[in-house]
């Protein structure tokens, strides 16, 4: 099986992009509960998620303005509508999996608390990813 039976090209080029801060943002979580750590690493785990999310966002649109490789999807035969909901796409899977892993291996203490305050802990940082980090890109021209 080849890359192009299993995903298209621009959705594999987005997938390569964000895959290593993905993948050691899940790593940061995942490893820790499974060797039963002290109590300082919970920690850990919060700080990657929160921060995980934040850079999934940013390298979504900003890594176009730091490898200079604007002009040139832009300039692709494609639309910039489709362009978006690629980016925005892969961006909100990947968020969507952080989430997952977040909510089973971090936040799972957090089943005693209220739903407002599981929302706001868990899906919160995910909004803020995918509307206003690729913004806040945009708008200051880097990641």
């Amino acid at each position: 099986m080849t890359r192009t039976a299993f995903l298209p090209w621009p959705v594999f080029k987005e997938v390569r992009a964000l895959l290593f801060p993905w993948l050691a943002c899940v790593l940061v979580m995942i490893v820790p509960t499974l060797v039963h750590p002290p109590r300082y690493v919970e920690g850990i785990q919060v700080i990657a998620y929160f921060l995980g999310a934040a850079v999934l966002g940013a390298l979504s649109i900003g890594r176009e303005y730091t490898e200079h490789t604007l002009g040139l999807l832009l300039s692709q035969p494609v639309g910039r509508k489709r362009l978006f909901l690629i980016k925005f796409g892969v961006l909100a899977a990947m968020l969507l999996t952080l989430c997952a892993v977040g909510h089973t291996g971090v936040f799972h203490r957090m089943a005693r608390a209220p739903l407002a305050e599981q929302i706001e802990v868990v899906l919160l940082p995910l909004l803020y990813a995918l509307c206003i980090t690729p913004w806040l890109s945009m708008a200051s021209r880097s990641a």
